[in-house]
């Protein structure tokens, strides 16, 4: 049971520990039963409960994500990451606050080498799912979600890939190096060729884009291809990259805000 009071204590360095942590959650503002002092023993006991719930869910308790800066990975907020413990992360991946990859013993999450994951990103294998991601792809400007949760759910994505603006990976997919889903698209069993990455000079080499919302499913683009979509993605049009970007079709340098899609 907590109280609804907080006991006055000088202004110890323990106080100004307990206050920072104050800020981080409300919880913190009541003393549970039994401590008589802030400090090094309330931190203790908010860790050990919240270390509790991740557990009893299958995450890496807070001490274990902080850890995983010993193998190269880069955590900015761990009281806001959630990451299972039967995930594979490689070194130089790079989590930001509200991520969350769950994965659960019966499935496999494997992410390479210097993977940025942003807020909002997240990425489930459940259920006999699996996900394997490449290195160096940006993942969840916007939000993402990457999902295997059926046991014949594997979704594949390559190197340099950028999945961003809500995008949504589901069920049997390949996403080549290099390609590009944009925008709050629910991509289902797709197969999008591989290629260069956004940033090649020639559209017409880089991996395959889907750009827009609405869904997308059971659809195969090949390398410099792209499908601008408004709903169901199947009635719009296969085009060329260079379409979208003609500068670069005639060997021209664009704009950097131009180049993706």
């Amino acid at each position: 049971m907590l109280r609804g009071s907080m006991p006055e204590a000088p202004c110890t360095t323990d106080t100004v520990a307990s206050l920072v942590l104050r800020q981080i959650s409300t919880p913190l503002a009541y003393w549970p039963t039994g401590l008589q002092s802030p400090g090094e023993e309330l931190v203790n006991w908010y860790d050990v409960r919240l270390d509790a719930a991740r557990e009893g869910a299958g995450f890496l308790g807070i001490a274990q994500v902080v850890a995983l800066a010993d193998r190269g990975v880069t955590i900015f907020d761990p009281l806001s990451t959630l990451v299972s413990r039967h995930a594979q992360i490689g070194a130089g991946c790079v989590l930001y606050p509200t991520i969350i990859i769950e994965c659960d013993e019966a499935s496999a999450c494997v992410l390479g080498t210097g993977n940025t994951l942003l807020p909002g990103t997240r990425i489930v294998a459940t259920a006999g799912g699996r996900i394997r991601i490449g290195a160096d792809s940006v993942i969840g400007e916007g939000g993402a979600q990457v999902k295997a949760n059926r046991p014949d759910a594997r979704i594949e994505i390559g190197d340099r890939t950028r999945l961003v603006g809500g995008a949504g990976i589901m069920g049997i997919t390949t996403i080549g190096t290099g390609c590009q889903v944009i925008g709050a698209i629910m991509a289902q069993s797709v197969r999008l060729e591989g290629g260069q990455d956004w940033t090649h000079p020639d559209p017409d080499q880089r991996g395959a884009v889907l750009k827009g919302h609405g869904l997308a499913r059971g659809l195969h683009l090949g390398s410099g291809e792209v499908v601008n979509g408004a709903g169901d993605f199947s009635q719009a049009p296969v085009e060329r990259q260079a379409a979208y970007h003609p500068r670069a079709a005639r060997g021209e340098q664009e704009h950097p805000a131009a180049c993706p899609g």
